[in-house]
């Protein structure tokens, strides 16, 4: 068993291993002292000193002996302490010691990985001056496009407004052109138009003249129907085939009236004389072609357009051929330049008699009532009429006239120019009626009607707005310049 004491308390133990700690717990030394402990020198007996009376006293010396053993006891406790610290301070050294060749190799180490760093350094210091003015070449080269960049920038943006301006005149130019097609397309179809105008008078002018006896009926062709832009018109001498319903629909016939005088009214002691009829001669100075027949269904869809027939009575299988009716005045020739008769001619365009005209370039429209009565006496004076019936029939049924007109009585009232008013102010020569008034003329009677409508003066009136079943028309065609 070994002695061991701590290098920091002074404690002391046995134990058999170096490595043992202070039991103290102190961990500031952990290594100990290794050193046997010292044995106690065995004793020497020595006979004790005879002492006689008059001896001195021996435990003075006693005493004085003990001092000195505590003393070299004391000397000899230092001198373990001071052995102890030296040793202490020995490791300490060789601790120190071992601590300085290691820093002194780390520096050695580090002196050497200094100088190869110096020596990489110097080795690589061309590169690094490449690698610099690379950066500083790259650098202008990265300033160059971006002021590039930037040229090219304003560049993009002077191309898009450029861009946008000529899209602006584009569009600006798409829209001329888009207006020149349709002025030139106006313009095309204006020339077509008066092309067919023009073939349409050459060949009027190759036919007999008209209001001659030559050209005894005028005949209007329909055929083309409401797209056509002219409807052609021919003059002959050789009347119409009534077994043909082709006259009364696909085509519009006139017969050429002269111009003549005749006894206009009835006289008072006549039975169906009224207030309004005052019997006065008429001259008409000019001709004009009247309709052989009442306008007919078939002929006002032609004209007008299919599924634009007003009539009440249409028929199933003999509509086309039965006169039109429940059409007003105002509807006929218009309610605004139309109903300024008798100032002047003038129709509004989309009316039957502005289409009309439109289509034929004749002066077609209603006759005056002088016209209508005048066409409408037969040679005896009186008016071809029969009594009243359920409703109107085909045209043309009945008997003609001395002037080769159907269903100038009985069939529908037909509606003529003139304001109702007094024949007092009537001029002789082509009267147009009462220069203000208000209902219009309708002449000839219904179906409904009797004798006393039948007369050849009696005088129809109503409303220029107003239209019934009982109430048609008939054509005329004047010989003046169309407008």
């Amino acid at each position: 068993m070994t002695k061991w004491q701590c290098k920091g308390c002074g404690n002391t133990w046995e134990a058999e291993e170096r490595s043992q700690e202070c039991r103290c717990g102190c961990r500031v030394i952990k290594e100990a002292e290794i050193r046997e402990a010292p044995s106690a020198p065995a004793s020497v007996a020595e006979p004790a000193p005879a002492r006689g009376s008059g001896d001195f006293p021996a435990w003075p010396i006693a005493l004085l002996c003990g001092v000195s053993i505590l003393i070299a006891g004391a000397a000899v406790w230092n001198s373990k302490k001071v052995k102890t610290a030296l040793i202490l301070q020995k490791d300490e050294t060789q601790v120190a010691e071992g601590r300085a060749e290691q820093l002194k190799q780390e520096l050695a180490d580090a002196a050497a990985n200094l100088a190869a760093t110096k020596t990489l350094l110097s080795v690589s210091s061309n590169d690094v001056e490449l690698l610099v003015q690379r950066l500083a070449d790259a650098s202008r080269q990265q300033s160059n496009a971006n002021a590039a960049g930037k040229s090219l920038e304003a560049e993009a943006g002077r191309l898009k407004r450029e861009l946008a301006d000529a899209k602006a005149k584009q569009t600006a130019f798409e829209s001329k052109a888009d207006e020149l097609r349709t002025k030139l397309n106006d313009a095309e179809a204006k020339q077509k138009h008066t092309a067919a105008q023009v073939r349409h008078l050459e060949e009027r002018l190759a036919q007999p003249q008209p209001f001659t006896d030559a050209a005894s009926y005028m005949v209007i062709d329909l055929s083309g129907g409401y797209s056509a832009s002219q409807y052609p018109v021919r003059y002959t001498s050789t009347p119409p085939n009534l077994s043909d319903d082709k006259c009364r629909t696909k085509e519009m016939w006139l017969r050429l009236i002269k111009q003549g005088s005749f006894m206009m009214g009835s006289q008072s002691d006549e039975t169906e004389y009224f207030d309004d009829q005052t019997f006065h001669r008429v001259t008409l100075t000019q001709p004009f072609y009247m309709g052989i027949f009442e306008v007919t269904q078939g002929q006002y869809d032609l004209v007008m357009g299919a599924g634009r027939n007003p009539s009440a009575f249409k028929g199933f299988i003999t509509g086309a051929t039965r006169p039109v009716e429940s059409v007003s005045y105002n509807h006929l020739r218009g309610s605004n330049r139309g109903s300024q008769w008798p100032e002047n001619y003038s129709v509004d365009d989309m009316s039957f008699f502005g289409q009309l005209r439109e289509r034929t370039l004749v002066m077609a429209d209603l006759p005056t009532e002088a016209q209508w009565e005048y066409a409408g006496r037969t040679t005896t004076g009186r008016l071809d009429f029969k009594d009243g019936l359920s409703e109107h029939g085909k045209v043309g049924l009945s008997a003609a006239n001395d002037r080769e007109l159907h269903d100038m009585c009985g069939n529908v009232s037909e509606w003529c120019l003139d304001w109702h008013g007094a024949y007092l102010g009537h001029s002789g020569m082509d009267p147009g009626g009462a220069l203000s008034g208000d209902f219009r003329i309708h002449r000839g009677g219904s179906y409904k009607d009797g004798q006393f409508e039948c007369n050849p003066a009696h005088r129809g009136k109503n409303s220029p707005n107003f239209n019934a079943s009982t109430i048609g028309f008939r054509v005329v065609v004047l010989p003046i310049p169309f407008q």
